[in-house]
C-alpha cells in the first residue's frame, strides 16, 4: 500500500491510522492540505470523454469507429493520430461537432426576472 501511494503521489505519501475518531481528523486534516499537483499533458494534449461509440464494419476487420463525447486538452485536428489503448494508433477521418440543446422540464418552475 505503501509503494502505491508513493507511486501515485510521491509529495504527499502518509499512511495514517483510521482506528480512533482523532484519527479520522487527522485524515481529514491531511486530505485538505494536500495540494494536487496538475498533469501538464492534460492542458497540452487532446483527449476524448467518450459517451458513446459505434463501429460500422467495412470488409473483415477494417471499418469506422465512430466517437462522440467531450473534448478537454488541446484542440483536436484531422491531422492527428489517435491512440486507442489495447489496439493502437489511428490516423482520424474527419472531426466534428454536436450540438446539443437543453430542453427545460415542465414541472419546473420558471426562473425569477431580473428587474
Amino acid at each position: 500500500m505503501k509503494a502505491f501511494l508513493e507511486f501515485q503521489f510521491p509529495d504527499n505519501s502518509r499512511l495514517l491510522p483510521l482506528d480512533e475518531a482523532k484519527h479520522v481528523a487527522q485524515v481529514l486534516r491531511f486530505l485538505s492540505t494536500i495540494r494536487i499537483k496538475q498533469l501538464s499533458w492534460r492542458e497540452r494534449r487532446p483527449y476524448l470523454l467518450v459517451d458513446s461509440l459505434s463501429f460500422t464494419p467495412s470488409g473483415g476487420d477494417v471499418g469506422t469507429l465512430c466517437a462522440s463525447g467531450y473534448l478537454r486538452g488541446g484542440p483536436l485536428s484531422a491531422n492527428d493520430l489517435v491512440y486507442i489503448p489495447d489496439f493502437g494508433d489511428f490516423r482520424l477521418s474527419k472531426v466534428g461537432i454536436v450540438v446539443f440543446t437543453i430542453q427545460r422540464l415542465s414541472f419546473l418552475p420558471p426562473p425569477p426576472l431580473l428587474d
